[in-house]
Order: structure tokens, then sequence, then C-alpha cells
């Protein structure tokens, strides 16, 4: 699955048996119905932008029709028909506009918005039908596509008439009025070709518009039934909580365990072909988690497949955020609590370095600041879908050819040379964490990725000091500057090194968590479709990069 795919996508990969569903007293219902309600503004939102595209594909296409309709067969002015396709641009280009700007438009307000595109395109077809022979036009054919516009956003059963009827009348009324109107086309009114030519086209469009009501209906429903009522072996969904390249996470219940957990699932379409390095990967994380128990490590409760094909494994339920997104929020860190959340995350994966384990995917976005047994600022190290076993051979034919895994902002110089990954990487990416948090900025920064991944060949940061405009602990800052050094034979050698580095630190205070106000309540990998620049592990597209100035 790709960052892109909209939560209904969940419904065609994972297979799994249905069973009857619940009354709608029933909390879990009650609690799904709120979460689809979130999932359909998701679904909404990405609906439209694809519709659009279309819309603006078909409406550059349209000017080719009007040339032929035209000069042609003369059925027109060329003048008038290109002016009426400008009736429903300026609104396409608005709703372009809003829908790629946070937050999320409601599917309420979709549901209207599409109203009035409707409402539009049928009056710019219907117009344009007018212009072109009126009640004969060979332009009523285009009009029997409009009603498809239904299932961009599927919709219940009453909202389906509404827009259907408004189509319909919309389209009924200017052909005859426009016909009307026309004295080169009044005497149509009086013609039997003419109105048997207009009466099979709007039966037709009666026709398609039903059926559209019918599928609509279906797909809205069908959404819902199967979010109410879905289990994932001995899990009861409860809400989406992040989906990325490797899959989705959703809240989950055991009710054996009577405990809630984050649920990482990989769908069935991650077994089949070149998608199978995916499944490997995703076992291979489980297993990497599984050794690991240090507290500062999100918790692995169990793992198994479901009917259809379908992988998961369930975790500790996390309630915090990212590190990126406290950054995002509070910007640079007080140095204390930069060093409280850098320890505790190399205490972490120097576990993981000692038997063997290399994260390769370290950045803040999978640091999870939470509260653990009433303790705020508690770190939870995520997301090992990319680790790899030391010993293990198959791990480098796990990356794709002329790819890498891991994050632009924090991958370290070696990793983008195409060398294997080791403990240093880690500590490289660390180290970019590090200064993000002194910084509030990564220590290279740029809208292209080549540009990033060049800084981190042979550009030396900038020292967070400098950035901050502010002293900072000498010992902090030249232990997240050695992180960050070229070669990997001038970092520290693996975690462990760096955790004891950064507890001999004798110049910076002790952090008290109790002075951090509480996190807001989000939960494990709730990304929520909010994306920031490193929010998504992105494949690299460079093993070596030319040697040139970084524009």
């Amino acid at each position: 699955m790709t960052p892109g795919d909209p939560p209904s996508a969940f419904v065609a990969t994972t297979g799994g048996a249905l069973r009857s569903t619940p009354g709608i007293s029933d909390p879990d219902v009650l609690e799904a119905r709120a979460e689809i309600g979130r999932q359909d503004d998701y679904y909404a939102n990405e609906r439209v932008k694809w519709g659009l595209r279309w819309f603006f594909v078909l409406w550059v296409g349209s000017i080719v029709i009007d040339f032929v309709v035209c000069f042609g067969l003369e059925l027109g002015a060329f003048g008038p028909a290109v002016l009426h396709r400008l009736i429903p641009l300026p609104w396409a280009l608005a709703v372009a506009w809003r829908v790629h700007r946070p937050p999320l438009l409601t599917a309420r307000r979709v549901f209207y918005g599409l109203l009035v595109f409707d409402f539009f395109t049928t009056l710019w077809v219907a117009s344009t039908i007018v212009t072109t022979g009126g009640m004969n036009s060979i332009y009523q054919t285009v009009v029997l596509f409009i009603p498809l516009t239904m299932i961009i956003v599927p919709a219940s059963f009453d909202r389906s008439i509404v827009a259907g009827l408004l189509m319909l009348l919309t389209y009924v009324a200017t052909v005859l009025l426009g016909t009307y109107l026309d004295p080169a086309l009044r005497p149509d009114f009086h013609t039997k070709g003419a109105w048997v030519s207009f009466s099979f086209y709007v039966f037709a469009f009666f026709g398609m518009m039903t059926t559209m009501i019918v599928v609509s209906q279906i797909l809205w429903s069908l959404r819902r039934e199967i979010f109410e009522s879905k289990n994932i072996g001995k899990y009861k969904l409860k809400r989406l909580l992040g989906r990325g390249g490797m899959g989705e996470v959703w809240a989950a219940y055991h009710a054996g365990l009577r405990r809630q957990v984050a649920l990482k699932l990989l769908g069935a379409r991650g077994a089949q072909g070149s998608n199978a390095i995916a499944t490997r990967r995703f076992e291979r994380e489980v297993q990497a988690m599984v050794r690991l128990s240090h507290p500062n490590t999100v918790r692995v409760f169990d793992f198994g497949s479901a009917e259809g094909g379908l992988l998961y494994y369930a975790m500790e339920l996390l309630e915090g955020e990212h590190l990126g997104r406290l950054v995002r929020r509070e910007g640079a860190l007080p140095v204390a609590r930069a060093r409280h959340f850098m320890l505790q995350a190399a205490r972490a994966l120097a576990e993981a370095h000692a038997i063997g384990i290399v994260h390769r995917d370290v950045k803040a976005e999978n640091l999870m600041i939470s509260i653990a047994g009433g303790e705020r600022d508690f770190v939870k190290v995520l997301d090992f879908g990319i680790a790899t076993m030391l010993d293990e051979s198959e791990a480098a034919r796990l990356t794709q050819t002329g790819t890498l895994a891991g994050t632009p902002g924090t991958v370290s110089p070696e990793v983008i040379r195409g060398e294997p990954a080791t403990p240093a990487s880690d500590v490289y990416a660390l180290g970019a964490v590090g200064y993000l948090m002194l910084a509030g900025d990564l220590p290279f920064e740029s809208e292209k990725i080549a540009a990033v991944m060049l800084a981190h060949l042979h550009d030396e940061p900038i020292a967070p000091s400098v950035r901050r405009g502010e002293l900072l602990s000498p010992a902090f800052e030249a232990i997240v500057l050695k992180c960050l050094a070229k070669s990997p034979l001038d970092r520290y050698p693996d975690a462990g090194a760096l955790a004891a580095a950064l507890a001999a630190i004798d110049d910076l205070k002790v952090w008290d968590p109790a002075t951090a106000a509480p996190p807001p309540v989000t939960t494990t990998d709730s990304s929520e479709g909010e994306f920031s620049r490193d929010e998504m592990t992105r494949q690299l597209p460079s093993q070596r990069p030319p040697r040139s100035p970084i524009m």
C-alpha cells in the first residue's frame, strides 16, 4: 500500500470472514461509526483529487471535440462552445486549490460541493447541446456520463437521489428552455423526430442515473458493514492509526485478553510477485522486535496470519505524539530535554545493536513520546520495518537494485554510497535527530532529495548553537556533531557507546519529566493524513550521486 491509498483499499486486500453486524447500541459499533466518519473525510478528499485530475484531462479533450463538431460537422459556432466550457472551470480550480490544503474537507462539505459540480457540469453540457443542435444534438450522448460522478464519493440512498434528480432536472430544463428561447431551434417543439430523439436521451439519462444511485448506495453501505464487523484473527479492528509503504496500523481489541493493542497489517498483495520482498521485510521486522525487551522499545505481544494471506503483529498501543510533531509544534527543545530523549533512544538501539540488529530508519517520526507508568517524556522506538540483522546474508537482497531504504533527512553517507548499514549508521541518524531537537531543523534540508543526499556526503553541518543563536552544552553539542561525522570510523561505533557518552555529560542538569506538558492524546503511528518532510520512509533514487554543486 502507499501513502496515497484511501482507507477503503484495506477491504480489498485483507480477505477474512465477515460476521453479522452487531446492533447499533453496541459501543464498539458506535465507536467504529465515529471512526468511519473520519475515514469518510479522508476518503472523500482523496477521491475528489482523483476526480479533479480526470476533469482537467477531459476538459482539455473537450476543446478538440468542440473543434470537430463545430468545424467538421458544422453543428454550431466554435466561440460560444468554448465559452460554455468555461462555466465549471472556476469552481474546479477553486476546489483543486482547497483540497490540497489542510485541514481536510468534511465528507458532508464534499457532498455539497459535488452537488454544485453536478449542477454546473450538467448546465455546461446542456448549454452546449443547445448551441449544437438543441433536441437533435449529438452532444446529448455526453450528458449520459455525468451521473458517473455519483460514484466518485459514494453516498447514502437519499443523498444520491438528491444528486440524481438535480442533474436530471437541470438537463431537461436547460435544453427545453434553450430550445424555446432560440428562434432557430423553436420549430423543434413541433417536430416529432426532435421529441423522439430528446426523449430517448432523457430515458437513457434516467436509467444511468438510477444505476449509479444503486451502485453508490452499495459502495457506501459496504464500507460500513465491513468496517463494523471485521475481525483479523483474534482482534477486532477499531480505528485506523496510520499507513505507510509497509502496511497499515490499526487500533484493535483482543476480547480474550481484554486489551487494546496497535495492530500492524501487511495485505495479501504484499506476498505476491515482486512485492514478496515486502512480506519478507515484514516477517523480519517481527523477528527483530520480538527479540527486543528494552523498556524504550515498543513491545510486541503477538503475531500471525489471517484468512486471505494477511500478515499482522500486535504491539502495545501508545498514547502521545512522535518527536517530529513535538519539534514542529514547540520548536527547538530545551537542551536537557533533548539529551533526555536522545539517551533513551540510544539505550533502546544499544540493545538492538548488541544482538546484531540495525534499525536503518531512525528518525524523529519513529520516536514516540508517551507516558509510561505515570512518567512523561518516555521514548518508545518504533518501526523496525527495514531493520537488518548483521549476520543475515539475505538482507542485502531485500532492497531493490538501484534504491536505498531510509529517510533522506537522516540517512548516513555510507548508506547513500550503497554500502551496508551498520550500527554506526544508526548513530548517524540519531545524531541527526539530536541536531533537530537542538536547532529545530535537520542538519541538511532542501526540497530536492538529491541536494540533501549530496549535503550528507560532502557538507559539514553548521553547529547547532549557531543555528539556535545561543550557547549550548559544549559536551552535548560535541557528541551530536561526532555522531554526524562523515566516516563511520569517526563516530561512536554503536548506540551503546553513544549512550555511555550521553550519560557521562556533566554540564547539564538531569531533565525532570514532570516539568513537561502532557502530550496531545494521539496514538501509535497516528499520522491521520499529516505528512512531514520525513514522515514516511522513502526509497532514495541514486546510490552514487554525482559530485555537483547543491542547487
